[in-house]
């Protein structure tokens, strides 16, 4: 029976290297999602502040992924945009199969669920910020 310090060990007989390559994939997958999700969030707490049909659709889209679990997100971005292509480019008449990447898949997938979080910690503020100009701090 091994001791469990050698699971931890490289090679064959333990889980070191494996784990080690699923640490630098981790990190990899939030280092490309960040900027992407953080983008995504800017721009729905513009929808937001800005009114009108825009802050109906930040809404929409904020309660829609809010509501949706992230592995439910993550399999409809991987499968659905697997079939989407496909029928895109079987109807004009390639034949191939077109398959997106797993790691595209979750980068998409993490970035559409971080996307609702600046708007919903950003956008009550900046509004109390422009409605009442006497209580405005500058740092």
């Amino acid at each position: 029976m091994m001791a469990w310090w050698q699971y931890l060990s490289w090679g064959a007989t333990g889980w070191g290297d494996e784990l080690a390559s699923g640490l630098l994939i981790t990190l990899s997958l939030a280092l490309a999602t960040l900027p992407l999700g953080l983008l995504l969030g800017l721009l729905t707490t513009a929808m937001l502040l800005r009114g009108g049909i825009w802050r109906w659709l930040g809404l929409g889209y904020t309660t829609l992924i809010r509501g949706t679990p992230e592995l439910l997100t993550l399999f409809v971005v991987y499968n659905g945009a697997a079939l989407l292509l496909n029928r895109l480019f079987h109807h004009h008449g390639d034949a191939e199969f077109i398959g997106l990447s797993p790691f595209l898949a979750g980068v998409i997938s993490l970035a559409l669920v971080l996307g609702p979080l600046p708007p919903r910690c950003c956008a009550a503020p900046i509004k109390r910020w422009k409605k009442d100009p006497e209580r405005r701090v500058w740092l």
